[in-house]
């Protein structure tokens, strides 16, 4: 009986290192926190640190925009999720199309235009390349939150900084 209880920590080791955990399945939240995160990824976070989150990226992407600015993105595809760096190298913004991102609301893509406006008032509408966005006037310290809307349902959120 002795014996037996001393090999159980022993065994509870052997486990634990047998059995490889990544940090990013401990430390990925998820949720989408309006003007502020998407999966655990702030805007404002350092690349390293959006690695400790998500893991390492699928595929790393560094290109300008139409007006000549460059930029850097993670593409997470089991996630759904790129991440985009400016001249900094922290976070400007976070877009996701995961059904799996949602706000505390219950608000996410697959949700119906019409419940949208009911969990988050004021919603103002703007169309970027045949894609109509919802957002809100106001965001927190000039960040912003978009929701990408086809057919009557949010097909992505975009999370970022201006």
């Amino acid at each position: 009986m002795t014996l037996h209880r001393a090999r159980l920590p022993v065994l509870a080791v052997l486990l634990l290192v047998a059995v490889p955990v990544s940090a990013s399945a401990i430390n990925a939240p998820t949720g989408v926190v309006l003007d502020k995160s998407v999966a655990g990824v702030r805007l404002g976070m350092t690349k390293r640190a959006v690695r400790t989150t998500l893991g390492k990226p699928d595929k790393v992407e560094r290109s300008t925009t139409p007006d000549n600015k460059s930029f850097v993105a993670y593409d997470y595809r089991s996630h759904h999720i790129r991440v985009l760096f400016f001249a900094k190298p922290t976070v400007v913004e976070v877009i996701t199309t995961s059904p799996k991102e949602r706000l505390s609301s219950g608000v996410g893509v697959g949700t119906t235009e019409s419940r949208l406006l009911g969990a988050i008032p004021h919603l103002r509408r703007q169309t970027f390349d045949g894609l109509s966005y919802l957002h809100r006037p106001h965001g927190t310290k000039g960040n912003f939150t978009l929701f990408g809307i086809r057919h009557g349902r949010v097909v992505q959120i975009d999370v970022g900084a201006e």
